[in-house]
């Protein structure tokens, strides 16, 4: 979803899918629209997630990388500005801002290595869902 205008919605649902490792958020959106996203740590059902350029960086709201302030993480980061996303997608993962280097913004990876992005590529604040799946209890 691309648009210059600030959407809001609300958490309707919290999903399991068996093809993704994180869960799903139903997002009941303010234009009318349902949609799907990766759910950060800590949205509950009827949290608000904003959708803009000029949005508070809170957690589940997606905005451009050059309106994060340095030190935030974030996740589903875009390689090019309106691509929906393709980097730190997993559970449990995150991308931290580092800095804004001339006309980029330098952020670290999962990997822990520092890549450069525009600054119109957006990004969702928060970690990534559900990165306790593969830890078992001591028996």
């Amino acid at each position: 979803m691309v648009s210059k205008d600030e959407i809001f919605g609300t958490v309707s649902e919290l999903l399991h899918s068996v093809a993704h490792s994180a869960p799903l958020a139903r997002i009941k959106l303010s234009n009318g629209e349902e949609c799907l996203m990766m759910a950060p740590l800590g949205m509950e059902i009827g949290s608000t997630i904003r959708y803009g350029v000029q949005v508070e960086p809170n957690i589940g709201n997606t905005l451009p990388l050059s309106a994060l302030p340095e030190g935030t993480l974030v996740y589903n980061i875009e390689s090019k500005p309106g691509d929906g996303g393709k980097f730190a997608r997993a559970s449990g993962v995150f991308g931290r801002v580092l800095s804004k280097i001339g006309n980029n913004v330098l952020v670290l990876m999962p990997s822990k290595q520092e890549k450069q992005f525009s600054p119109n590529c957006r990004a969702t604040v928060g970690i990534v869902a559900g990165g306790g799946r593969l830890e078992k209890p001591l028996m």
